[in-house]
């Protein structure tokens, strides 16, 4: 009873955040689901990358890391890591831009880590990941892109001919 009234005022206190690339899990929501009540852990995140690694957390190990806490930008990256490892790794405290992040996880799902490109990245994070799944790096074109709509004509020209066309830079 004391667990049910706790996970409800809990719950409605929690912001549901959503993640285009997880489905809109809350860490109450992921701890409900794996240990049956909602662990007090889920009342001290704080934010969309806190939020990530927090479920993903949850999932594979059954708690929400302490590393989670430290979680800022690196969201994507700290969930990836979290999947494949178990850990969240260092790089991902690295992390400061919502594109390097995006190249971050994909680089973590590919090769178990961070390639250092993935820093470098900051409007070019779907070019970045598409490169890596084409080509398993990532190409210096990424680097030029300077907003969203280059970054997903870079994405597609990646996809479809294996490198970014000159055209979408004059977008």
């Amino acid at each position: 009873m004391f667990r049910s009234l706790f996970a409800v005022l809990v719950l409605s206190s929690l912001a549901t955040v959503s993640f285009a690339d997880d489905h809109s899990k809350t860490c109450a929501e992921a701890s409900i689901k794996k240990l049956g009540y909602v662990t007090s852990d889920c009342t001290r995140i704080s934010g969309d990358g806190q939020q990530r690694c927090s479920v993903a957390s949850i999932e594979r190990n059954g708690y929400v890391t302490s590393d989670c806490f430290r979680v800022t930008a690196g969201g994507r990256c700290s969930a990836a890591s979290i999947e494949r490892n178990g850990y969240v790794t260092s790089d991902c405290f690295r992390i400061e831009t919502s594109g390097a992040d995006r190249c971050a996880k994909a680089s973590i799902e590919k090769n178990g880590y961070v390639t250092s490109d993935c820093f470098r990245i900051t409007e070019g994070g779907r070019c970045a990941v598409a490169s890596l799944a084409k080509n398993g790096y990532v190409t210096s074109d990424c680097f030029r892109i300077a907003n969203k709509v280059q970054d997903s004509c870079a994405k597609a020209s990646i996809e479809t001919n294996g490198y970014v066309a000159s055209d979408c830079f004059r977008l």
